[in-house]
């Protein structure tokens, strides 16, 4: 990511930092761009989730 992408501190519980920094290191990432990964793959299972969800018949 290029420095001007947009920053943001965030706290993080003790057991989700240790899994960040096993993960990071397990998937050769930087911490940070392993939560991009995390995000992006949450926000992928979110739009397939919301476009297969069937129309309420009201």
């Amino acid at each position: 990511m290029k420095r001007s992408d947009p920053q943001m501190r965030i706290r993080l519980p003790a057991d989700v930092k240790r899994w960040l920094e096993k993960a990071a290191s397990a998937n050769l990432r930087t911490q940070n761009a392993e939560v991009v990964v995390a995000l992006r793959a949450a926000m992928t299972v979110k739009t397939k989730t919301a476009t297969s969800e069937p129309a309420s018949s009201n």
